[in-house]
C-alpha cells in the first residue's frame, strides 16, 4: 500500500472548507423562525428547535476540526 503524503497546502484547504461549511450552517440558522409560545403546532416547534440545536452542534464541531486542521497545516509547513 502506498503512503499518502499530506502537505501544508492540502491541510489548509481542508481547514478552509471546514470553516466555510460551519459559516454556511450558521448563516442558515439566522433565517430560522423563533419558537412561538402560543403555537398550535408544538410538535413541529419541538422538531425545529431540535434541528436548530443539532445544526449549532455540527457548526461548533466543524470549527474545532478547522482549528485542528490549521494547526496540522502549520506543523507541516514548519517541517517542510
Amino acid at each position: 500500500m502506498g503512503e499518502a503524503r499530506v502537505d501544508s497546502f492540502a491541510m489548509e484547504a481542508v481547514a478552509d472548507s471546514l470553516a466555510f461549511a460551519a459559516s454556511d450552517i450558521e448563516l442558515t440558522g439566522l433565517n430560522w423562525p423563533e419558537q412561538q409560545e402560543d403555537s398550535e403546532c408544538a410538535a413541529l416547534d419541538l422538531h425545529a428547535e431540535c434541528a436548530r440545536l443539532w445544526a449549532e452542534s455540527v457548526a461548533d464541531r466543524l470549527e474545532v476540526w478547522a482549528k485542528r486542521a490549521r494547526q496540522i497545516a502549520n506543523a507541516l509547513e514548519r517541517q517542510e
